[in-house]
């Protein structure tokens, strides 16, 4: 359990520093409205990753999942965060781009670290 433990934490550091990078690079050019979009996106994805994992980890402790309560779950997950992007997108003045681009933060993250794991060869 503690290698899991430290994957998603490894994962959420990772996004962590590509959106603060992300935004010191929009704040020095100015860009604003891509600021807010990139940072909100950000916390959705880190918000969503979050959910995931807790999920992950209340469903690896019991010997069957109900799929009842996946669907559930996944369904409420789906809700929030669609919920959550059309309050951002109507209320604030957001870069539609920047929203997704931050929105893909926790995934460029996962991908980047498997194909870094992928290349690297067992001394073994």
């Amino acid at each position: 359990m503690d290698e899991q433990r430290e994957l998603l934490w490894r994962v959420a550091r990772g996004a962590l520093w590509l959106l603060a990078g992300g935004g010191a690079l929009l704040t020095v050019l100015g860009r604003w409205d891509w600021l807010l979009g990139f940072a909100v996106g950000g916390g959705i994805s880190l918000g969503n990753f979050s959910l995931i994992a807790r999920a992950v980890a209340q469903g690896s402790g019991t010997k069957a999942l109900r799929p009842a309560r996946v669907l559930r779950g996944s369904l409420l997950r789906l809700i929030l965060t669609g919920l959550a992007l059309f309050l951002v997108v109507v209320y604030l003045p957001v870069n539609l781009i920047a929203l997704a681009v931050g929105l893909l933060a926790v995934q460029v993250v996962v991908v980047a670290g498997a194909l870094r794991r992928g290349f690297q060869v067992d001394a073994d």
